[in-house]
């Protein structure tokens, strides 16, 4: 069998970028899975009923068993397009929500591989139309990424949506509310949150997980954690009261703590580039203050230990720019209403 092929049907992604990243681990899970799958997942892949049935009757729990991969007979059937398999299958109790070790169902294989047919009678028994897979893809989305578009039809038919085409238009509805903020532009934040933006829309930041001394060098990976609200953060920065009042009578959070993302001293974010070098996979920073950043192999080397993010309120980070020396003056009757509008927001 062509291991590929079996890769791309068992864990096709409707995302180019993703499916490449995960290609070589995908080809040896399809080379293990050619030892460990069982005698009726194969005869299921093969599309023998006589063989399926034969097992099903010694067996009656086999149509419950999985691969190395998490894939049931049902995966099989459904990704392989054999229809009068996958009937025999569910009348002998298989799951039709059944996933595998990415969360796809067997509709999301039917789909993603244009077998309408299939579809059609997994619907019909019940399917999840709208289920996610681990990439948050429904079954939509792997048809209409394959140009599938009887199988598209079909599912919108049954209620199927995107969801990748919704997060999509809630990432540029988000990003156009966080402008209007940026600009203090107080009809279009609320003509926006009418339209359903996220006042609250977070951004994950890093913390540092790990950190050693390595020839001459600190070594640190970073790790994600929860992140300010993108809104109010370039609220309080814009140092504009008028932009945080609107956003607290929109509903804005303010009590709850966040992360102030880790920095390498010369802070990654926002190193000042001198120059930069490239050998093989490392790429190297060197800022103009004698900081050397090197990232190698998703790795973070530094001449300079890293800062630990640090977990702040609104309120705090605003007093803390209020209180810092070199705050511009300009800038400072803003924070203090600013501070004071948050302090009132806190204590309700």
């Amino acid at each position: 069998m062509n291991t590929r092929c079996l890769s791309n049907r068992l864990f096709h992604s409707s995302t180019p970028r993703r499916a490449a990243l995960t290609l070589a681990m995908l080809v040896a899970l399809a080379w293990s899975s050619l030892a460990f799958c069982g005698e009726i997942h194969k005869a299921a892949r093969d599309g023998d009923s006589a063989k399926v049935t034969a097992l099903l009757k010694d067996n009656p729990d086999l149509v419950f068993s999985k691969d190395n991969l998490a894939c049931t007979p049902l995966h099989y059937a459904a990704v392989w397009g054999h229809k009068d398999v996958a009937e025999l299958l569910l009348a002998n109790k298989a799951e039709v929500n059944a996933k595998n070790n990415i969360g796809a169902t067997p509709l999301h294989l039917a789909a993603g591989n244009g077998h309408k047919a299939v579809a059609e009678l997994l619907l019909a028994n019940k399917a999840e139309v709208n289920a996610k897979n681990n990439f948050g893809e429904t079954p939509l989305d792997m048809a209409a990424s394959s140009r599938h578009k009887d199988v598209v039809e079909l599912l919108r038919q049954n209620g199927g949506v995107s969801a990748l085409a919704q997060q999509k238009a809630k990432d540029a509805l988000n990003s156009e509310f966080l402008n209007a903020v940026r600009n203090g532009d107080i009809k279009k934040m609320n003509a926006l949150a009418q339209r359903g933006a996220d006042v609250n829309d977070p951004h994950d930041t890093f913390d540092v997980e790990d950190v050693r001394f390595v020839s001459g060098a600190f070594r640190y990976r970073f790790k994600h954690v929860p992140g300010a609200s993108g809104p109010m953060l370039f609220a309080i920065r814009s140092t504009n009261p008028e932009t945080v009042r609107t956003l607290l009578a929109l509903g804005a959070d303010v009590k709850t703590e966040f992360f102030l993302g880790a920095n390498s001293g010369a802070s990654i974010s926002t190193v000042y580039i001198a120059d930069a070098s490239f050998e093989g996979s490392s790429l190297t920073l060197n800022g103009p203050s004698g900081a050397v950043i090197r990232v190698e192999n998703g790795t973070v080397f530094s001449t300079v230990p890293p800062t630990p993010a640090r977990k702040v309120t609104y309120l705090s980070l605003a007093e803390g720019w209020l209180a810092d020396e070199k705050t511009k003056t300009e800038f400072r009757p803003g924070l203090q209403q600013i501070v004071d509008l948050l302090r009132q927001a806190v204590q309700k």
